[in-house]
């Protein structure tokens, strides 16, 4: 089963704390200003998409088994949030096709699984003029995943 939260307003769902015991899948979008920031997830597995400036922003997100997507598309959105896995992660701070740009500062992620599969992407869409390079800006990533992709600053 999945369950659907809709943070369109701004500052809509800002010091929300949202757990799930359960293998239910969360699927959060944070569209408004400012909208999800200061949250506390605890979920099995989740969809979370942070297109509002400053969308998600530091937050804790704690995902205990399944698959955590965390879409980071807001300028300055997911900045300075905590990620704390048993599983596998995809951390997408590209922008969404946009130039990416000031996503996921900050942002700290532990992951604690052996077998877990990490995927963070980090300002992909850069342009000619060096914008978007400050994505995952003084990030810290530290993980015993099999397997770690990390995708920084290519022009595209």
């Amino acid at each position: 089963s999945v369950s659907n939260v809709i943070c369109d307003a701004d500052t809509s769902c800002q010091y929300m704390k949202i757990t799930s015991t359960t293998d239910a899948l969360l699927s959060m979008n944070c569209t408004g200003i400012e909208s999800c920031k200061y949250t506390n997830i605890s979920t099995a597995g989740a969809g979370l998409y942070c297109n509002g400036t400053r969308a998600c922003a530091e937050s804790d997100v704690a995902n205990t088994d399944l698959l955590l997507n965390l879409t980071c598309v807001g300028f300055e959105a997911c900045n300075n949030s905590s990620i704390v896995s048993h599983g596998d992660i995809l951390l997408d701070c590209n922008g969404n096709g946009t130039i990416a740009e000031s996503q996921c500062r900050g942002v700290q992620v532990n992951e604690l699984s052996l077998s877990a599969t990490n995927t963070f992407l980090c300002g992909r869409n850069i342009d000619n003029n060096g914008n978007g390079s400050n994505a995952c800006s003084g990030a810290m990533f530290n993980s015993l995943a099999k397997d770690i992709k990390l995708e920084c600053g290519t022009i595209g």
